[in-house]
């Protein structure tokens, strides 16, 4: 169970929302912070889509939002895969070369 402590409550007010989503965050994960600033992104977002798009309702919108959200999501995770397996290539390179590297210092010993 969680230390009551290091539980706080929160409100978030996305636009074109009447009732502020309540919600509890951890204080110690810093997340009252991250979750203010998703609300913030999502809101500029409802802004700037609702500003460019005429008649769009607050449905559609944050539809849209969902969808660039993820898109930005599984570009993320798709960088970060490319990124593991780059790394992963450098260790074998690494390996590699220290062991090369290894057997011949092994060899002038004899």
């Amino acid at each position: 169970m969680e230390d009551e402590n290091n539980i706080q409550k929160i409100h978030l007010q996305l636009r074109d929302i009447e009732q502020p989503f309540s919600m509890h965050v951890r204080r110690d994960k810093d997340e009252e912070r991250l979750f203010r600033r998703a609300t913030e992104m999502i809101n500029r977002q409802y802004d700037d889509y609702k500003s460019k798009v005429k008649d769009l309702d607050s449905a559609s919108c944050y539809a849209m939002i969902c969808l660039l959200f993820t898109r930005l999501y599984l570009d993320s995770c798709a960088r970060e895969q490319e990124t593991k397996k780059l790394l992963q290539e450098l260790e074998k390179e690494v390996a590699a070369r220290l062991n090369k590297t290894e057997n011949k210092g092994d060899d002038t010993l004899n």
